[in-house]
């Protein structure tokens, strides 16, 4: 059974990493880059002070803050215990690998931090922006799924790495939310 899921994961891995144009290479490169989630962060902080108060939006960003700290050490720890190479790492199918830019990322890539700690922010925030409507919010997973979809593409995850990461963060981005309700989010926050 865990031959034929590996066969499985390798083989949609080469799949999506075969697809590639100079556009695409172009997007998915810059999709990979941090300062997207760090730009998202700003305009959710900025929304809290401008609906709320400073100290919302300060509580906002320690949230962020906790969840990626959470959701990037579990990754990590999990990562560096498994040992699972990346495809760029991975000798047997290393030549198949289209990479971007020279980029092959560390050596092991079991679970994905990209997928784990975007997951987790957009988790976190769907849970916190509740003055914007349900079906509007769920377009927020749009980001981190083109995140996913980037490190696959870009040949530095496997697809079950980064299911892995995205069960990771929407672990970590629920279970921080929920702390911080408790403890944090009580006054106008919750009634909009």
């Amino acid at each position: 059974m865990l031959d034929w899921l590996e066969l499985l994961d390798r083989t949609l891995f080469l799949k999506i990493n075969s697809l590639h144009t100079p556009l695409l290479d172009t997007f998915m490169w810059h999709m990979s880059k941090s300062w997207h989630t760090y730009l998202i962060v700003f305009v959710v902080a900025y929304s809290f002070y401008k609906k709320f108060s400073l100290k919302k939006a300060a509580e906002f960003v320690l949230g962020c803050a906790i969840v990626v700290a959470c959701a990037d050490m579990s990754a990590n720890m999990i990562k560096h215990n498994v040992q699972r190479y990346r495809p760029t790492h991975n000798l047997e199918i290393k030549k198949q690998v289209h990479i971007v830019n020279e980029y092959s990322g560390g050596t092991y890539g079991f679970i994905s931090s990209h997928a784990a700690n975007t997951f987790g922010l957009i988790t976190f925030m769907f849970f916190c922006v509740k003055w914007v409507r349900p079906r509007y919010k769920f377009l927020l997973y749009l980001y981190p799924l083109t995140v996913a979809y980037s490190r696959v593409y870009l040949g530095v995850h496997y697809p079950s790495d980064i299911f892995a990461g995205m069960l990771d963060g929407l672990l970590f981005g629920t279970l921080v939310y929920f702390v911080m309700n408790k403890y944090f989010f009580k006054t106008d926050a919750q009634k909009s």
